[in-house]
């Protein structure tokens, strides 16, 4: 039998590293199939966004390309999300989509490297690093981070693409690399930095520069042809920030300066690049979202942070002229950050995780590179040790991001590990209640609202809930405090207004409640349940013929909405329209086939047209959904007694 050729083993190592790295993120990753929704921003992004549940259809495809809800402009990532939808629309199938995108990011980090420098086992160690390292886990494992992922894949497609045109410049292959870049950016802007992540390439593993100019150092003065190739991905990438900066403002997502001031960001900023890496160093207590602790932004730790980042930029640029891998992966770590290390703030959170998924790849090509450089003299049994201990330190990673992922299983699992490992945590209290809440824990949930009002006084979303919460339990004059807080905080909001509005009104506080609503349209004019509540309270105290005109107007904003239609069917039978009232109740019998009191209303109407026979079916529905309800029994009874009688 004939040796195999060096290239057949080369062939066969890669496919056989190929391999390793799939499997090794299946096996980390896999277990997120079986896992539910997250109660942080994967409701809004699915679980309640009626444009991604109902798929892709032209209607959802046109609000993709012009919303700015949650505060991005990210259509593809949108699309993506409908794709799912279509595909099954279980959070398992978002959660597997997820994987698969890691899953080739990872091979496609393996493919970029390995071609820029030939080295297939450095290049495949990063690779595992990327894979399975557990800062990655948030990126992955939480279904509405899929513009994490998904514009990563084509990141690393553009760079993949730009390595081909930097063997070969031409138009055809430039167009690639542009169209790669305009789709990542169109799944999140976090590609604006790409154009300088192509120089620092450029400079090593590519070397383009120094082809160009005779030597690295000497490309540096200045690299006029780098330069002007990147200017069209430089203007995408401006494009992208306006967008974007347009879009979170426009969402409220960026923090004011009062909340937030220059000082207190620059000085998180610089605090984070340091706690980035001790994270990648020491991943342990990871947590979503980390609060924005102004306890640790004080000036002796700001200025260490700050003398640590200058040193490190100091030795990756005294390195470059005999390892230019360091200055590269160092300033690929740094430039890369810069779009979310909060300098503009976004959220109330000081880091996430979520925000090295590409940085982190500059400083393991340091570590691996510079570790190789320096095992390359030592004897065989010290260059087996350090593969030995390579691959133990990537078990051990994948150890580690498989706990971590386990943490994602569910709301409830996940945010009592982050309570467990941070303090004052106001977000993860709020979302850990809320989970409580719609399990009917509701004491349990009030404790958690507490907490997180206490951490955060101007959390409206989290009074808010208290409030829903201290009503359910029968406490409306404490639930009625927390709403007139959240109005205070938010002053103008309708939303609250409203709410605040439907629990003076279940207070019996009817006068009150009007003027309530009255505000909050005053507001949103165009709002179904402002029209909708008022009209509820309008008849409670009995003036119906107002209540009808504010419930046609609900009907109007909302034709699919079953309780306006219930209520208007109500006053109009008070008004004795009795033909209106019957339209209006046969109305929401099609949309709320299992609203007891439709059927309730609708059999009251049609006894006192004189449909005993249909009066009676319509109470017996009622009697199924709700058994034993006093009233229904004695109309029921009554409209029995009633047809008897003409039968005789």
């Amino acid at each position: 039998m004939k040796p195999l050729s060096a290239s057949a083993r080369g062939l066969g190592a890669k496919v056989a590293i190929v391999v390793s790295l799939a499997v090794l993120v299946v096996l980390v990753f896999g277990q997120t199939a079986g896992f539910d929704f997250i109660g942080l921003d994967d409701q809004d992004y699915v679980v309640r966004n009626p444009h991604v549940l109902s798929g892709l259809t032209a209607e959802n495809v046109a609000w993709a390309f012009t919303t700015t809800a949650q505060a991005n402009w990210h259509p593809l990532t949108w699309l993506s999300l409908m794709l799912d939808a279509e595909l099954g629309g279980g959070p398992g199938t978002y959660h597997v989509t997820n994987v698969l995108l890691h899953v080739a990011n990872t091979l496609l980090l393996f493919h970029v490297l390995n071609r820029a420098t030939a080295a297939p086992w450095r290049s495949a160690v990063v690779a595992a690093l990327f894979a399975v390292h557990p800062l990655h886990v948030e990126s992955v494992a939480w279904i509405a981070e899929r513009k994490d992922v998904l514009s990563t894949s084509f990141f690393f497609l553009a760079l993949a693409a730009y390595a081909r045109y930097s063997e070969r410049p031409g138009p055809l292959r430039y167009a690639w690399v542009v169209l790669a870049m305009a789709l990542g950016l169109l799944a999140k802007p976090m590609l604006v930095t790409l154009p300088i992540v192509l120089v620092l390439l450029d400079l090593w593993p590519l070397g383009r520069l120094a082809r160009d100019s005779g030597s690295w150092h000497e490309a540096l003065r200045p690299p006029w042809g780098a330069v002007v190739d990147k200017l069209p991905l430089a203007a995408l990438s401006a494009a992208s920030c306006a967008v974007t900066l347009f879009a979170q403002t426009r969402g409220g997502a960026v923090g004011s300066s009062t909340a937030h001031p220059l000082a207190a960001r620059a000085g998180n900023a610089a605090l984070s690049y340091v706690r980035y890496i001790l994270k990648m160093v020491w991943p342990f207590d990871l947590a979503v979202p980390y609060p924005y602790d102004f306890e640790l932004i004080v000036p002796w730790r700001v200025a260490a942070a700050a003398a640590i980042l200058t040193a490190l930029t100091w030795l990756a640029i005294r390195a470059a002229r005999r390892r230019p891998y360091v200055a590269v992966g160092w300033l690929w770590y740094a430039i890369t950050l810069i779009p979310v290390i909060g300098l503009i703030q976004v959220g109330a959170q000081s880091i996430a995780d979520r925000y090295t998924y590409v940085p982190l790849i500059g400083l393991f090509l340091v570590v691996v590179w510079g570790a190789s450089d320096l095992l390359a003299s030592t004897s065989l049994a010290i260059r087996l040790c350090a593969s030995a201990a390579t691959t133990g330190l990537i078990a051990a990673l994948a150890l580690a991001a498989h706990t971590q992922v386990s943490y994602w299983r569910d709301t409830i699992t996940l945010f009592t590990h982050v309570l467990e490992v941070t303090d004052d945590n106001a977000t993860a209290h709020n979302a850990l209640g809320l989970a409580l809440y719609k399990q009917d824990r509701v004491d349990a949930s009030i404790a958690h609202f507490r907490d997180a009002v206490a951490t955060w006084p101007n959390y409206t979303a989290a009074r808010v809930n208290l409030a829903a919460a201290l009503m359910r339990v029968g406490k409306p004059d404490d639930g009625i405090a927390q709403y007139r807080e959240a109005v205070r905080y938010a002053p103008g909001d309708p939303a609250i207004l409203m709410d605040l509005g439907v629990a003076l009104m279940v207070a019996g506080r009817l006068d009150e409640s009007s003027d309530v609503l009255r505000e909050a349209l005053t507001i949103a004019p165009e709002s179904a349940l402002g029209h909708a509540a008022l009209g509820a309270v309008l008849g409670r105290r009995g003036d119906h013929q107002a209540a009808v005109g504010a419930l046609r107007e609900a009907v109007r904003l909302d034709p699919e909405a079953a309780e306006p239609r219930v209520n208007l069917g109500t006053a109009l039978m008070k008004l004795g329209s009795w033909d209106e009232a019957e339209a209006e109740l046969t109305a929401a019998s099609r949309i709320a086939p299992e609203s007891a009191s439709v059927h309730k209303n609708l059999g009251v109407v049609l006894a006192r047209r004189g449909d005993l026979a249909q009066a009676a079916v319509h109470f017996e529905e009622a009697l199924r959904l709700e058994p034993r309800d006093p009233g229904t029994l004695a109309n029921l009874e009554r409209v029995r007694r009633r047809l008897a009688a003409e039968s005789e």
